[in-house]
């Protein structure tokens, strides 16, 4: 695309105007089907944010449950008396300072205590008196001995999880019983301890309660869940267990999606119509605004970008990375014995000569080139190229040739005689640096008889130096 400005014509004005009118209508019906997918797409996510908050705090209560029983299990095991106390056999001191933690208070609902072999010696529960090996579940024990039997468990390694047994679901944890001195290298030497707390109905009421979550509870994993549903499984202590809690999926953004649409609709209507309103007037400001911008960039006597347009061009992102590039040139022209012209045959011819050199400047430059009145009888064409150098003497090659022809005007005939010096840029450069060199170039050319166009990388050998070696 063209870097070089242009001044608006009626047709651009017209547009313009119809232009803002499509575009403010066509922004407000955008901007309303924006604000309700914004609407939809913040209501959808407040209700995954609240069903992802619901599922944290069940899990965070899942792992409170199973930290709580864990705590105490492990205090329980980890003590000196408590390992001579089963090595002793000795029923009373366990039943007083480990099984009364069951049967005489919340710590637990079941403790069971086996042998370094897996054999159940004391089993304890909520309400017993004393130890009864009965509420034992063979099974469950063979499994967990199997368990904390594996290679690559150390001694104070446990288990933690959630059990099923006879169809209750029970926090449970499993430690070895320590004394204070051990062997790491063999923990299968050590008696179990298993601990374990119910996982009631009410317990999960409770939690609901507290976490504000509707229709919580324990149920069996389904394949299917429906979308109003969500589900979370529960951590098994072996193998997994078919058990998940299950609750009611919150969804407070449809409740706000269905209070909010209506007043958005209502919303955007107003501001459609206000829209269009503010069009009219807006248009007609921005065509005022766009001719005095367009005015204030351009030369009035030529149509050619003036010095104001120059610095918004040199300013421009594309120029400057083809400047870093090497691809800018800088082509400065002065018009020889202007002043005598102009003196003798009137300013009127002046313009006219100025306007007619306009002319044949842009018909000499390509279609992504500048060319810019500097002010007087000065020109300056921006070359943009990648073999800028050659580039640049086929421009100034056919300036020369358009100018070598006669201008006639008011039945005069003129031959217009210009000085031309070229400078390429390099990215070490500076604007000014570029024009002062273009300028240095065509004072040289001025004192050439006859002019000739001077290349300022021809008799600077750094310049041309820089440019072969990119």
């Amino acid at each position: 695309m063209p870097l070089s400005l242009s001044p608006a014509d009626p047709a651009a004005r017209i547009s313009l105007s119809r232009s803002i009118w499509l575009t403010l209508a066509g922004a407000c019906v955008v901007a309303m089907t924006c604000l309700i997918a914004i609407t939809i797409w913040l209501t959808n996510a407040i209700d995954q944010r609240a069903e992802a908050d619901s599922t944290t705090f069940v899990r965070s209560a899942l792992e409170t449950e199973l930290g709580r029983v864990e705590v105490i299990t492990v205090d329980y095991a980890v003590w000196e008396a408590a390992y001579r106390w089963v090595i002793d056999r000795d029923e009373d001191a366990l039943y007083d300072n480990l099984g009364s933690g069951a049967t005489d208070s919340d710590a637990f609902d079941m403790l069971v205590i086996l042998t370094p072999e897996g054999a159940p010696l004391f089993a304890y529960q909520t309400d017993g008196v004393g130890s009864d090996l009965t509420i034992v579940d063979e099974n469950l024990v063979a499994l967990i001995h199997g368990r904390m039997a594996e290679p690559g468990l150390a001694a104070e390694d446990t288990l933690t999880g959630f059990t099923q047994i006879n169809g209750q679901v029970m926090a449970t944890t499993v430690a070895r019983i320590l004394p204070d001195e051990f062997e790491e290298l063999e923990p299968r030497r050590y008696p179990l301890l298993i601990g374990a707390r119910w996982l009631t109905d009410a317990q999960i009421s409770d939690i609901g309660d507290r976490m504000l979550i509707d229709g919580l509870q324990v149920s069996r994993t389904e394949p299917f869940i429906p979308e109003d549903r969500l589900s979370h499984p529960l951590p098994s202590l072996l193998d997994p267990l078919e058990m998940e809690l299950v609750w009611d999926a919150p969804s407070p953004g449809d409740a706000l999606r269905q209070q909010a649409l209506p007043y958005i609709a209502f919303s955007g209507l107003v501001f459609l119509v206000l829209s269009l309103l503010v069009g009219k007037v807006s248009s007609r400001q921005a065509e005022t605004i766009l001719q005095e911008r367009t005015n204030a960039r351009t030369d009035q006597l030529t149509g050619l970008t003036n010095r104001v347009g120059l610095m918004d061009i040199i300013s421009h992102p594309r120029f400057k990375a083809s400047w870093q590039e090497g691809r800018v040139a800088a082509i400065f022209l002065d018009l020889n014995r202007f002043k005598l012209l102009n003196d003798t045959f009137g300013h009127k011819t002046g313009d006219m000569a100025l306007r007619a050199t306009a002319d044949r400047l842009c018909a000499s430059i390509r279609r992504g080139d500048v060319v810019a009145r500097l002010g007087g009888d000065e020109f300056l064409c921006l070359v943009l190229a990648d073999q800028v150098h050659e580039n640049a003497k086929e421009i100034v090659a056919r300036i020369t040739a358009r100018l070598n022809e006669p201008v006639h005007i008011d039945d005069r005939e003129f031959l217009l005689e210009c000085a031309i010096g070229v400078a390429a840029a390099d990215p070490d450069m500076t604007w000014d640096d570029l024009v002062s060199r273009a300028d240095a170039a065509m004072y040289s050319s001025k004192g050439r008889t006859p002019s000739e166009p001077v290349f300022d990388w021809e008799v600077r050998p750094d310049t041309q130096a820089w440019q072969f070696a990119t």
